[in-house]
């Protein structure tokens, strides 16, 4: 009897006096939350941080970097072709026309001996410039023979074709097309054009 009766003062009994004020005990646990939060959020910062360290070291390591691009090759012609480069002048309604050639050519033979020349123009089997009004203008190495012929010249020459006067204004094409010994005693034909404005 005495056992109940002092189990049921302890259940009816007051609870003891709290030993923080109410809002600091729940501000006290807000702050540990808190805390634990920021916690969290500190180890993911850092965690990110490391991440990014990572990726920077890889992009700056040599086995990451992008290939630096050079210019292109340059293209190389096969022999009897040659590049052309066409620059125009115009005085008047008079055209004129510097015509550089550049490449590997065979030397053509005259009467079973190779050409003797100093000059690559002449080395050509041929050319004829189109102003793109009237008549063209070319010329034709009659004794110029490729058959045969296994040396080979890689040279360069600017050559001046003869003026042409135009009839009145407009924009003309300008076409110029010039042979050379091949490497099978064929003679291998190079085209180039350009715009010329008469005014």
């Amino acid at each position: 009897m005495n056992d109940l009766q002092t189990l049921f003062k302890g259940v009816v009994a007051d609870p003891p006096p709290p030993t923080e004020i109410p809002s600091q005990a729940v501000f006290a646990r807000v702050r540990k939350v808190r805390r634990r939060r920021a916690a969290g959020g500190a180890v993911l910062a850092t965690a990110a941080v490391a991440a990014v360290v990572a990726v920077a070291g890889n992009l700056t390591s040599t086995n990451s970097q992008p290939p630096v691009l050079g210019p292109p090759p340059a293209v190389k012609l096969p022999v009897g072709a040659v590049s052309i480069e066409m620059v125009p002048t115009v005085t008047g309604k008079v055209g004129k026309m510097a015509v550089t050639m550049r490449g590997t050519v065979r030397v053509p033979r005259v009467e079973g001996e190779y050409m003797s020349t100093k000059s690559f123009v002449d080395l050509s089997s041929g050319f004829t410039a189109d102003w793109g009004q009237g008549e063209p203008d070319g010329g034709d190495n009659g004794l110029a023979d490729c058959t045969g012929s296994t040396k080979e010249v890689t040279s360069a020459a600017t050559y001046h074709l003869n003026p042409h006067a135009y009839p009145k204004p407009g924009t003309y094409t300008v076409v110029f097309a010039v042979k050379f010994c091949g490497p099978d005693g064929d003679v291998v034909t190079s085209k180039r054009s350009v715009n010329l404005v008469i005014k």
